[in-house]
């Protein structure tokens, strides 16, 4: 009897033994598993933050892009502005430009459509009308509403058009300039012949004729004879 209980509690034992060491081994299990999760939770975290790095990294590489196509943008929009201003320039009639002098004097001009301008100045003789300053600011006026003095002026002819080639307006410019050099040139010998004239000291006045001693000696009275 004894001995069966003995064997009994033994089996029990044993028994029980078996299962803390199951339990045991169990728990050695979840506390391997536990630290592996704790692991890739780890390098999680870490590949996180890289990524968290890398997105500022790549927004800032973004913004700094954007930042050059928009001064690339603002570049090519100057070239295209600056190359269209060439062509405009290129294609563009050159203007005949009027030089300094008496030739600029246009004096009070009245237009056939009723407009006065006072004190003209002539800046500029273009193909199709003159462009000048007066008293009020700066205006273009086209041939066929000059005066019709002022027309011939500038070699304009009503009947045969209203507009001049460019180098019918250079001609006729350069033959109106000319005439007005002449004309100053004249003007300016005429000034230095009149002072000249006015700066020529007058011609002194003749002085009476002195007769000779020898003559005055025989005119006079002969000395009585002692």
């Amino acid at each position: 009897m004894n001995y069966f209980l003995t064997l009994v509690i033994l089996v029990l034992c044993g028994g029980g033994y078996y299962e803390y060491t199951l339990q045991q081994q169990s728990n050695v299990g979840y506390q391997e598993k536990i630290s592996d999760l704790q692991i890739q939770v780890t390098k999680l975290k870490a590949d996180n933050k890289q990524l968290e790095d890398d997105k500022e990294q790549w927004a800032k590489s973004l913004t700094d892009a954007q930042a050059k196509i928009a001064d690339l943008t603002a570049k090519i929009a100057a070239a295209q502005k600056a190359t269209d201003d060439t062509i405009k320039t290129q294609a563009a009639p050159p203007p005949v430009v009027a030089p300094a002098g008496p030739t600029n004097d246009l004096g009070t001009i009245s237009t056939l459509d009723g407009k006065t301008f006072e004190n003209c100045k002539l800046l500029r003789v273009e193909v199709d009308g003159i462009t000048f300053n007066h008293s009020a600011g700066i205006t273009k006026v086209l041939f066929p509403l000059l005066p019709l003095d002022t027309q011939k002026k500038f070699g304009f002819d009503m009947h045969n058009g209203s507009t001049l080639t460019p180098d019918q307006v250079q001609d006729r410019e350069q033959q109106r300039i000319e005439i007005v050099q002449k004309e100053l040139a004249a003007q300016r010998l005429a000034a230095q012949q009149a002072a000249k004239a006015a700066a020529k000291p007058a011609t002194p006045a003749a002085k009476p004729a002195v007769a000779p001693a020898s003559a005055a000696t025989t005119n006079q009275a002969p000395v009585p004879a002692k």
